[in-house]
């Protein structure tokens, strides 16, 4: 089970924080073959992987990275690393990745909470098993170490 709270995106090695949902998607595309062998059914063969990620937030005008930085991130085609947590620690899998904002929205209604909606178009996708158990901690880069405590902080 994800959560929408245990997600982290990066930018320049600096986390964005806040995000209250979140979905992630990932699809294959299949393509369709036969040979003589299936005797005249279709065959299925998996192809190009892709995945879309959905988060939701709260803006925060405090953070290194909000709003404006998200933006900068669609119009200069920056790429971003993220985390996703499964479950709280000790127990469930880390997916981290790599993938370009693609759309970010900011919603500021009378009264009410600042809010950010976030697209991301995964283009590399990892999974760690049992990440929060310490089993990771050499197959992944040094700022790992902090991930833990950029969530606390977040």
């Amino acid at each position: 089970m994800i959560n929408g709270s245990r997600f982290l995106l990066y930018r320049d090695d600096v986390p964005v924080g806040h995000t209250t949902g979140l979905s992630l998607t990932l699809d294959v595309d299949l393509v369709e073959s036969t040979n003589k062998d299936s005797l005249g059914f279709q065959e299925i063969l998996p192809g190009v992987r892709s995945g879309q990620i959905t988060a939701t937030g709260f803006t925060n005008y405090d953070d290194n990275v909000n709003f404006e930085e998200l933006a900068d991130m669609v119009l200069t085609r920056t790429s971003a690393e993220f985390f996703i947590g499964t479950a709280t620690p000790p127990n469930g899998l880390i997916f981290q990745g790599d993938g370009f904002v693609t759309s970010v929205e900011e919603v500021a209604e009378m009264e009410s909470i600042t809010s950010y909606d976030l697209e991301i178009t995964v283009t590399g996708l990892y999974t760690v098993l049992n990440g929060f158990q310490g089993q990771f901690w050499n197959t992944v880069q040094s700022f790992w170490n902090q991930v833990d405590i950029n969530w606390n902080e977040i």
